[in-house]
């Protein structure tokens, strides 16, 4: 066999191998020898169909399928031969598919990129810490009745307030004569008065507004605003307030605190209870805070390191799906989301991220840790009713377990380079973490 490499790019590769006929043939021949022993044809005893009956009736659809074997065979040995990683699915050629010719085939696609020498004694890091106070707590339990707050209809001449719900019907005309929505009937929408959920200008005109009311006003949208279709234009509103409901905000009673699976209904297990989540999810935050650090950080040092183009447009093709699956879960229309290339700057980034972790493995030859993928699995499960019956699940799902892999492996690598940088200990507020995932999250 004979194999070939060409660089098409400073990532693109272009592998020709050539396979002899011989072997073709007689990977060929073999089949259907073994076919011969069981295979029935009309006016042939079984096991006594002469060969040359089989060849005509099967020699093409073996020799494809023989083909197909030697191609993928043949171009795992070319990567191992020739130490090649691809970075995308390959684009495959082949040549020379009939008897007595050789087998030759190209396989075009993107490699890895590698770091040649990994020098991380240099990288300065900041590691945060936080507690959990009890304030945390207070805000987290007021947090929890907010969420379960019931809502009312206020009296007919009552009017609406911060904190208040607000159901009415609008139309926006835009500069250009055109209208939203674009049809005879009015958009209907509600909104929580004072959150910017909505549109934080448009909110503050409802202020003082209540049922029948009717409303007028120009506004310049904001970027944010729920409807994508909204978002950043102006426009001359007109509607008005269908009903004004507002909140009750319930008791921190026993049939609340047993709501969250406190059996007891006392008080001092429902806080604890309330600690154990937020020390949870503030462990999550910190760990996700010092693996950003530490990407930046091997970023910056690396930011001349070729990107897999193939790897930056699946991730742009991924956001976008996600954008659209957001829009469509706040009652927008999908098709609003922005095009794929607008999340090229965002792509890349995460893009170059993974793979600098990836090299940081490579090079520490880092295997994954079980125990703590079973730690993780553990944690992972113990959040829902039947933790057993969860972890069973995701050590059947080999995608959910090769998921868990994944981050236990990339915390290994963070803390490969933890070990050898220079690190600055940094201690900040439990809502100062928190708020800082959030925005990470939502960028």
């Amino acid at each position: 066999m004979d194999i070939s490499v060409e660089n098409t790019g400073d990532l693109g590769r272009k592998v020709t191998v050539q396979v002899p006929s011989d072997q073709i043939d007689s990977k060929v021949d073999g089949r259907l020898r073994e076919m011969a022993q069981h295979v029935r044809l009309k006016g042939f005893r079984p096991g006594k169909v002469p060969f040359k009956v089989l060849q005509q009736r099967f020699g093409r659809e073996v020799r494809n399928e023989i083909v197909g074997q030697v191609i993928e065979e043949s171009f795992r040995q070319a990567l191992v031969e020739k130490q090649l990683r691809p970075a995308s699915t390959p684009s495959i050629e082949p040549v020379g598919l009939d008897g007595g010719a050789d087998l030759s085939f190209t396989a075009s696609f993107e490699v890895f990129p590698e770091i040649a020498e990994l020098k991380v004694e240099a990288l300065d890091i900041e590691r945060v810490d936080a507690e959990v106070g009890d304030g945390d707590v207070d805000a987290m339990i007021e947090t929890l009745r907010e969420q379960r707050r019931s809502w009312d209809d206020k009296a007919d001449d009552a009017k609406a307030g911060d904190g208040d719900l607000s159901f009415f019907f609008f139309r926006v005309t835009f500069e250009d004569g055109s209208t939203y929505p674009d049809g005879d009937e009015d958009g209907r929408a509600g909104a929580i008065l004072g959150q910017g959920a909505f549109d934080a200008g448009f909110e503050g005109k409802l202020v003082g507004l209540g049922k029948g009311d009717e409303f007028e006003f120009d506004l310049d949208f904001d970027e944010n605003a729920r409807d994508a279709e909204l978002a950043g234009k102006k426009g001359a509103v007109k509607g008005n307030v269908e009903r004004v409901q507002q909140a009750t905000i319930p008791e921190v009673d026993d049939e609340f605190m047993q709501s969250f699976g406190v059996e007891s209904g006392e008080m001092n297990d429902f806080r604890e209870e309330v600690r154990s989540n937020l020390e949870r999810e503030l462990k999550q935050a910190l760990s996700r805070s010092l693996r950003s650090n530490v990407i930046a950080g091997l970023i910056e040092q690396y930011d001349d390191l070729a990107i897999p183009s193939g790897m930056i447009d699946q991730e742009m093709g991924a956001m976008h799906q996600q954008a659209q699956a957001q829009i469509q879960q706040m009652g927008g229309d999908p098709s609003q989301a922005p095009a794929p290339d607008a999340f090229r700057e965002q792509a890349e980034k995460r893009v170059r991220g993974a793979l600098v972790i990836s090299e940081v493995s490579r090079h520490a030859a880092l295997e994954v840790d079980m125990g703590r993928v079973r730690d993780m699995v553990n944690e992972i499960a113990s959040t829902y009713d039947d933790p057993q019956a969860v972890a069973q699940i995701y050590y059947e799902r080999e995608d959910l377990l090769q998921n868990v892999q994944n981050v236990v492996l990339e915390e290994q690598a963070v803390e490969w380079v933890i070990d050898r940088a220079n690190v600055s200990d940094v201690t900040k507020s439990f809502d100062d973490v928190m708020n800082r995932a959030k925005e990470e999250d939502n960028g």
